[in-house]
């Protein structure tokens, strides 16, 4: 992660200095079982000092697929394997000061497996959740992770495009 701090002009013509994050891009994952269940992890998140509870999400190593990256990150965190992995969608989290990207897929027709976590994932737990008790969470501000909360939307508006599709 780099921080840098660029001379810009405004469109009205003024002059000033604009500070900028870098960081690498991340993948995000919902796994979604066959019953409509969403499987989500509770992990300690060093900035707040305090447990956070999110869909399973990664750096993309350098050269990585970020599909790749996702699938893996599903996997190390949660344990479930994806048999079908497609992608939703890329935001940014934090337009305004950071270059950074989040790519989010869905993942579906799970299968159980071991767990992987490293070791900043020590104490993470796995929740499964239905849809609605991940709504009431959100309304609670027991999620308050921006990746997690974009992500659902995007689920949402993908599932308002095909209705019929499990997610």
């Amino acid at each position: 992660m780099t921080v840098r701090v660029d001379d810009v002009e405004f469109a009205d013509g003024t002059t000033g200095t604009w500070d900028v994050l870098h960081k690498g891009d991340f993948a995000l994952i919902v796994p979604i079982h066959a019953d409509g269940r969403l499987e989500l992890v509770r992990q300690y998140r060093y900035p707040p000092q305090s447990w956070s509870l999110e869909f399973p999400q990664g750096m993309i190593e350098t050269d990585e697929d970020p599909l790749l990256a996702a699938a893996r990150e599903l996997a190390e965190e949660t344990g479930w394997r994806a048999g079908t992995v497609r992608p939703l969608g890329r935001f940014m989290q934090a337009v305004g000061f950071s270059d950074q990207f989040c790519a989010v897929y869905l993942a579906t027709d799970l299968e159980p497996g071991d767990r992987s976590l490293e070791s900043g994932e020590i104490g993470m737990t796995t929740h499964t959740l239905t849809e609605e008790a991940l709504e009431q969470a959100i309304a609670a501000g027991e999620i308050a992770d921006s990746s997690t909360l974009a992500a659902w939307a995007m689920v949402l508006a993908d599932r308002r495009q095909d209705p019929d599709r499990l997610a």
